[in-house]
């Protein structure tokens, strides 16, 4: 391995563990031991849980998105794959909370930048708006 390969590898390596649980919250920043506003009881429901929704009910939330830009430093490059992120929408469909689950750390990056700009409706079930969490798979292609 050349030594330049060998410095990309450790970058890699201190980048992944750098953003390993990155999280964009709403929380204030003096809350940190606290739950995500959407795990309180006053935001969840009876049960005093968010609602857990699969992939494609939580996509359905979604009513602008926009799509994940290569990371400054890398700008136009060869990689595309999956990034997976979950996200916590309130009864109001603001977004309280996103975490990233997995991906390459370049994506994860993108997607935490990228997802908090994104609209959501609320979550209605039985007549009634609940908290809603869930993971979304986002789709990335930095050679375009």
């Amino acid at each position: 391995m050349s030594f330049s390969g060998c410095l990309n590898t450790i970058f890699v390596a201190i980048f992944f563990a750098a953003t390993a649980g990155l999280s964009h919250s709403q929380a204030a920043p003096d809350d940190k031991a606290a739950a995500p506003n959407c795990c309180r009881p006053s935001a969840a429901d009876k049960e005093g849980a968010p609602v857990r929704l699969q992939p494609q009910r939580i996509l359905k939330l979604v009513t602008k998105q926009t799509p994940l830009a290569p990371p400054g430093m890398l700008g136009r490059n060869n990689m595309h794959g999956l990034v997976t992120v979950e996200i916590c929408v309130d009864q109001n469909g603001a977004l309280l909370e996103v975490r990233a689950v997995s991906g390459h750390p370049f994506a994860i990056t993108s997607a935490m930048e990228s997802v908090p700009h994104w609209s959501f409706k609320p979550y209605k079930s039985g007549g009634k708006v609940k908290c809603a969490i869930g993971t979304l798979t986002l789709k990335y292609d930095f050679s375009r």
